[in-house]
């Protein structure tokens, strides 16, 4: 894979562009748990990662 031709780009940005849901999906779980656990009192614990899971 030659990153320097513009078909790599191309389908790269195609890629993302299918995948924008799930991104965005992911994304906002993430926030959500983390806001949770500030809302809990938490201090950065690793159940950040229970809201992508």
């Amino acid at each position: 894979m030659n990153d320097k031709t513009p078909e790599f780009w191309a389908a790269v940005l195609t890629g993302l562009k299918n995948a924008w849901p799930q991104i965005l999906g992911a994304l906002m779980a993430g926030l959500i748990a983390y806001g949770r656990l500030i809302y809990d009192g938490a201090i950065r614990k690793n159940k950040w990662l229970e809201g992508v899971l």
